[in-house]
């Protein structure tokens, strides 16, 4: 007997009503599920799921395929991403076949492990006796200790070469800490005495950083991660893998300034909001 595919293996386990329920409020009508399309404006409802095939159509803009599809229209990644996130939802490794930019997606994973590892650095300072002051401006700004561990929100102390130590003492060169954006040419830490926000994409993985000075002299008020393998100002939109279940809820998403506006209005109850890392809007932001 032919061994199954990844791909049919993760068709079988998973459950495709109860995965696109988590971005489109669907109701059962006759033998299929229906809701209102995310990947369009409707009033009706006109997207359909059907769990007994495992595919999804919608009779209002024509977007239709299976779960695999979904996933890379919902949070916008490629067929390889959509696999690999699917099969870690259902417990499984994804093996696909190898590709032409394996050294580039090698590169991306190496990339996320490095921002992975600043993330808990900026954590545990935050919680530090470093990070006395910085605790203080997050109380003043009314945020409560929930709400700083859900935005995973840190803080970068006053030394330029404090992160590159960590890193370091973890194995991580410092060529992949300046491909990762989190060390200047200068050989200086990126980001120095300021509040840190990590910026996840949609699908949860940490891509980037923008931080707020502590010192009110300091001419940059916010800074943000530079370009990398991973990341790119103008096609990323701040708190939308927290927003993007809430807008499709509501049939809309509200975009403002900057990661503490988000923060205020996600703390008190208004979740479909986003902010655009200090950049115009753009088109790659509206496919979003």
């Amino acid at each position: 007997m032919a061994t199954e595919s990844p791909k049919d293996e993760i068709k079988r386990r998973i459950d495709v009503v109860a995965y696109i329920s988590r971005y489109v409020p669907l109701q059962r009508s006759g033998r299929r599920w229906r809701g209102r399309c995310p990947f369009h404006q409707e009033r009706h409802a006109s997207f359909y799921v059907d769990a007994g095939s495992g595919l999804w159509k919608c009779f209002g803009c024509g977007a239709a395929g299976d779960i695999f599809t979904f996933v890379q229209r919902i949070n916008n990644v490629t067929f390889v991403e959509a696999a690999e996130q699917l099969a870690t939802e259902v417990g499984i490794e994804w093996r696909p076949a190898r590709q032409p930019d394996d050294r580039a997606r090698s590169l991306r994973q190496a990339v996320l492990r490095a921002n992975e590892m600043a993330l808990r650095f900026f954590q545990e300072a935050l919680q530090g006796p470093e990070g006395a002051a910085a605790r203080e401006y997050l109380a003043r700004r009314g945020f409560t200790e929930e709400t700083i561990a859900r935005f995973e929100i840190g803080y970068a102390p006053d030394d330029d070469q404090a992160l590159q130590r960590y890193l370091a003492a973890r194995g991580l060169s410092p060529e992949l800490a300046a491909q990762a954006g989190l060390v200047h040419s200068s050989h200086r830490d990126m980001f120095v005495n300021r509040i840190m926000f990590p910026v996840r994409d949609v699908t949860g993985r940490p891509i980037a950083f923008g931080g707020r000075a502590l010192d009110d002299a300091e001419p940059a008020k916010y800074i943000n991660s530079p370009d990398t393998p991973v990341f790119r100002k103008g096609e990323t939109l701040y708190a939308l893998n927290f927003a993007r279940a809430a807008a499709a809820q509501a049939r809309r998403l509200i975009i403002v300034e900057g990661y503490t506006d988000v923060i205020s209005l996600h703390q008190a109850g208004i979740e479909n909001v986003v902010a655009c890392l200090g950049t115009a809007l753009t088109r790659e932001h509206l496919a979003l």
